[in-house]
């Protein structure tokens, strides 16, 4: 959420419903410890840029 709200200027609001849809598209892995990552195949198209 810190890292959403920082992207869109601080609004909190906002960030919330932008993390609403990405985890409703299932973009988020959850971990066992509860922190969420990028789901693999979009990481790595992210990071190719493709």
């Amino acid at each position: 959420m810190t890292a959403i709200a920082y992207e869109t200027s601080g609004d909190e609001e906002e960030a919330r419903w932008v993390f609403a849809c990405l985890d409703a598209m299932q973009v988020f892995d959850r971990e066992e410890d509860g922190r969420l990552r990028l789901e693999p195949l979009l990481r790595k198209c992210l990071s190719t840029g493709g």
